[in-house]
């Protein structure tokens, strides 16, 4: 499973490749900067793809192998209730079979304890997930095992649970995301903005007027926000405007932090 680290950096990257376009490029001809600009985006799109790819093998592998193991459970103990209550059967069979239980109720306590780990990540990125989304994942995050307590859910479904919170992650962090929200812009002081998420690795708000803007990053305890000058304001307002389709697509220079 990919952790919070490990996906801010690809989303980071697709920020910056969309928005941030910094002075150093200057220096070539626009030609030769949109040529630059271009590889660099094909390559983490390239990257992006390769990790999607990867972790949809991997989950459907986990998926598959906690099936067999039930499967393996219900089969050997129908098999064992066949021989208790017959006179069929040896000692040794009996044996044999509780032996083959045991192994598959083991494995299936690894992969219970492997998920209970994925949970705790999933725990852990709540607070860097915005409201709207955050929202739509409420159903999955009811359905997630209170942490530290024992669990009648099944493993199969504790791990669609898992792979349905990171499908609606991975959807969220695969491009840009305007939201409109309700924030804090001065102390006592709350007005709606919208607010361009670039999946949960930068992004940028501003009110309606661009009297109020600022950008953020996610940390473990919440996103965190910084007030903008207002030159820096009108850029984020553009930027905004863009991904409307209310003015032509161009580039804008836009604050990025990497942590």
């Amino acid at each position: 499973m990919k952790s919070f680290t490990q996906l801010r950096p690809a989303v980071i990257a697709t920020g910056i490749l969309v928005a941030a376009i910094t002075p150093c490029l200057t220096q070539a001809t626009p030609l030769e900067d949109l040529r630059n600009l271009w590889k660099e985006w094909s390559k983490v799109k390239g990257t992006i793809s390769e990790e999607k790819n990867l972790w949809a093998r991997e989950q459907q592998s986990i998926a598959d192998a906690i099936a067999v193991s039930r499967q393996e459970v219900e089969l050997l103990t129908s098999r064992l209730t066949e021989l208790n209550s017959g006179t069929t059967g040896t000692e040794k069979q009996r044996s044999e079979l509780l032996d083959k239980i045991a192994a598959s109720k083991t494995s299936l306590a690894v992969f219970a304890a492997a998920i209970e780990k994925y949970e705790s990540k999933m725990r852990e990125l709540v607070p860097v997930i915005p409201p709207q989304l955050r929202t739509e994942l409420s159903s999955l995050l009811q359905r997630m095992p209170t942490e530290g307590k024992p669990t009648a859910m099944p493993v199969s479904q504790r791990m669609q649970t898992v792979i349905a919170f990171l499908a609606q992650l991975d959807k969220f962090n695969a491009g840009p995301t305007l939201i409109s929200e309700i924030k804090e812009v001065e102390p006592g002081k709350s007005l709606e903005v919208k607010t361009l998420y670039f999946g949960l690795g930068a992004a940028y708000y501003t009110d309606a007027g661009a009297t109020y803007a600022g950008h953020g990053y996610p940390t473990l305890e919440g996103w965190k926000w910084t007030s903008v000058d207002a030159p820096t304001a009108k850029r984020i307002a553009e930027a905004v405007s863009i991904y409307q389709n209310e003015k032509q697509p161009a580039f804008v220079s836009l604050p990025a932090q990497i942590h």
